[in-house]
């Protein structure tokens, strides 16, 4: 049902859960595909929005990473949406990762840290943020360069120390927090130039960074690409991507490093779909199908038992670019996206998928 509609239209931006209940919308692109260069709240009990800000140049793709006391962190957009967004003659610029601060609703730009552009960020549990990888331009740019550095970001301090070397200079590669305090990264890309033109390679490698070490276990190669990480209640990792019996997802065992053998209980989402955490459950929202058709679908999984349940989502917008928020009270709330019958149309859409609690 729906709840709310954004002030702007928006595909590819991000939606932070906060503390108060609100939840952050930053960035994203608009229907003409330029960068949207604000942030709003949105208040899902009464589908009320407001603004939150405006960003210094365009994030798109981009990750986001709240804080314990609040703020949120937002990295690894291209250097394209930023470039494009200033009017920058080189729209490959990079750009350090933004702070967000919900008492003066302002973006300031970690400058300690560089350039982000790609770079994937993890909060950890002392507070600090792991940033991995990234490239040095834009990935549709002449050059792209993938970065194998790692390095911690201290909020209370400004501090940014070094974190070991990554085993593939991966860009935009989804990264998640284990249970045991480690930081599984995995997937990306890197533009490899071949003498026919350039190519993308992406990547199907899992890795994990020990804090107390800086050093990096490297798992190999566990499919053709990764688009998603999160760790189950058992500690196993979903990692959905491309594999060899075709797109999905597999269970990986971060103990021993290996992927899990195929169950009954598994799921296979949807290329695109957004992911939302609700207690041990698993939502998937949207997506394509095989024949990169959008399927307006929503699939809540249960782990444990394998149970599968089909919830209503009579979605007419977007079933790509959006975002999936699972609240305390077991509903859904869905943000934006391309629309599902004309992808040069995007969405302000704010909708709420019902559950039992």
């Amino acid at each position: 049902v729906q709840i709310g509609e954004l002030d702007l239209a928006r595909a590819d931006h991000t939606a932070t859960l906060l503390p108060d209940g609100s939840i952050l919308v930053v960035g994203g692109n608009s229907a003409a595909d330029r960068p949207v260069l604000t942030a709003e709240l949105v208040y899902p009990e009464s589908g009320a929005t407001r603004p939150a800000g405006t960003l210094p140049w365009g994030l798109a793709g981009h990750q986001a990473v709240a804080l314990p006391d609040g703020r949120v962190v937002l990295s690894g957009s291209d250097g394209y949406a930023g470039g494009e967004a200033r009017g920058d003659e080189d729209i490959c610029a990079s750009y350090p990762p933004l702070l967000w601060d919900a008492a003066t609703s302002d973006f300031r730009p970690i400058l300690a840290m560089g350039d982000s552009n790609g770079a994937s960020a993890t909060t950890l549990a002392d507070g600090r943020v792991l940033f991995t990888g990234g490239e040095t331009a834009c990935i549709w740019g002449q050059s792209l360069a993938g970065l194998n550095r790692a390095r911690t970001w201290d909020p209370a301090t400004d501090d940014v120390l070094a974190a070991g070397t990554l085993n593939a200079p991966r860009a935009f590669g989804p990264s998640v927090l284990l249970d045991d305090g480690r930081v599984l990264v995995g997937g990306g890309v890197r533009l490899v130039n071949l003498p026919d033109g350039a190519s993308v390679q992406r990547f199907g490698s899992l890795e994990a960074w020990d804090a107390a070490t800086d050093a990096w276990t490297d798992f190999g190669r566990v499919g053709q690409s990764i688009d998603g990480l999160f760790v189950l209640d058992d500690g196993a990792v979903g990692v959905i991507g491309e594999f060899e019996e075709g797109y999905g997802m597999r269970l990986f065992d971060p103990m021993e490093g290996t992927l899990l053998p195929l169950g009954e209980g598994q799921v296979r989402p949807l290329r695109g779909a957004a992911l939302a955490r609700l207690d041990g459950r698993i939502a998937f929202v949207g997506g394509l199908n095989k024949a990169d058709r959008p399927v307006p679908q929503a699939l809540l999984w249960e782990p444990d038992t394998g149970d599968r349940e089909r919830l209503r989502y009579p979605r007419s917008g977007a079933d790509t670019g959006h975002t999936a928020t699972a609240l305390s009270d077991g509903s859904i709330v869905v943000i934006g996206g391309r629309d599902a019958h004309d992808e040069d149309r995007v969405v302000a859409v704010v909708e709420a998928i019902r559950t039992e609690s």
